[in-house]
């Protein structure tokens, strides 16, 4: 008779304990789904008050019990700053995680979205769109660890330039180096496929940009793109490290490697070295554009030949330093680089 009580006392136990859990979980899955509601809304709110806009529409929370899905069916945002004043706006966006893993986030932006920046002055504005997006992110500890971005159809555009530049497709990803000497340090890479610049088709090279491929280390990860977090970054040392840069371009294929900082005027500060085949396409498409004279660009094929090293198959290895505004190839100027972001307070 003992066992049958003794069993019995087990089942309900066991039951009270699947309640609890089951209980327990609700409750968690109920706290995560409020941190959420709680963030929008403060982020939100936060926009509004600065005299901006958010509309969210076909808000919804799922996945219950073992996701977290976060949906919207489209998404309207104008944010005005500061730093930047920018929009966004766009179809279907869904954001899931694990509920035992909720800084792992899978992202998909379905449709068209479009994103747009103003300068601090709003004299020029930047336009980004995507036909779709899918991402991966972790965080942890409130910083980004990883993330892995696959992009379709993108365009992009600025004021003053003759067109956009687009490109068929695009994949990111980084993450977070480890050791003593990476601290802060976030390892890109990532590859781009069939861009087309507004260039005419009639130069050397063509308008289309056929790969490029990239490998590099930032550290620090900067806070922000805007003026002010990458002054930071370049008063505390901020670097990016190329350990590979690869260009095919019509008959132009460059392998780079090298060093990349601002100057106090946030124009490009470098040290690269870089192995290049098809150089003169690129000198001719120079010329056909407008950007070099025809005497500048006969000089430069001489000067590039005296200047530089051969490399295998006929190529040359070139050292490109960015100093001062320019880009130059030994002693000889070849382009000049304006600044990345505009000088707070311009």
């Amino acid at each position: 008779m003992a066992f049958p009580r003794l069993a019995k006392v087990a089942t309900a136990a066991t039951s009270v304990t699947l309640a609890l859990l089951l209980i327990a979980h609700a409750w968690y899955w109920r706290v995560g789904v409020s941190l959420v509601e709680d963030t929008i809304a403060g982020w939100s709110d936060e926009i509004r008050e600065r005299g901006g806009r958010v509309e969210i529409e076909g808000f919804a929370i799922g996945g219950y019990p073992l996701r977290f899905d976060v949906s919207a069916a489209s998404v309207l945002v104008e944010a005005m700053g500061p730093p930047l004043a920018w929009s966004w706006r766009g179809d279907a966006v869904r954001a899931q995680a694990r509920v035992w893993e909720p800084g792992i986030v899978a992202v998909r932006l379905s449709g068209g979205h479009e994103w747009r920046v103003k300068d601090r002055d709003g004299a020029s504005r930047t336009t980004v769109s995507v036909d779709g997006l899918t991402a991966g992110f972790e965080i942890a500890d409130s910083e980004l660890k990883s993330l892995k971005a696959s992009l379709k159809n993108i365009a992009a555009s600025r004021d003053g330039l003759a067109g956009p530049v687009t490109a068929k497709s695009a994949v990111v990803s980084g993450m977070r180096e480890r050791g003593a000497e990476a601290v802060g340090a976030f390892r890109s890479t990532g590859r781009i496929r069939r861009a087309d610049l507004p260039l005419a088709p009639s130069i050397s090279l063509g308008a289309v940009v056929d790969r490029l491929t990239w490998d590099l280390v930032v550290a620090p990860l900067p806070a922000s793109a805007g003026a002010e977090g990458l002054a930071v970054w370049r008063d505390d040392g901020g670097k990016v490290d190329i350990d590979s840069l690869a260009l095919r371009w019509g008959a132009l294929v460059v392998d780079a490697e090298g060093t990349i900082s601002l100057d106090r005027r946030f124009r490009p500060l470098a040290a690269v070295t870089a192995t290049v085949h098809g150089h003169r396409a690129l000198i001719d498409s120079l010329v056909q554009a407008g950007r070099m004279g025809a005497v500048k660009g006969a000089a430069a094929k001489i000067a590039v030949g005296v200047l530089s090293d051969p490399a295998d198959d006929g190529g040359i290895v070139v050292p490109l330093i960015a100093q001062d505004g320019w880009l130059t190839a030994g002693r000889w100027r070849v382009l000049r680089l304006p600044p990345v972001v505009s000088s707070p307070g311009t």
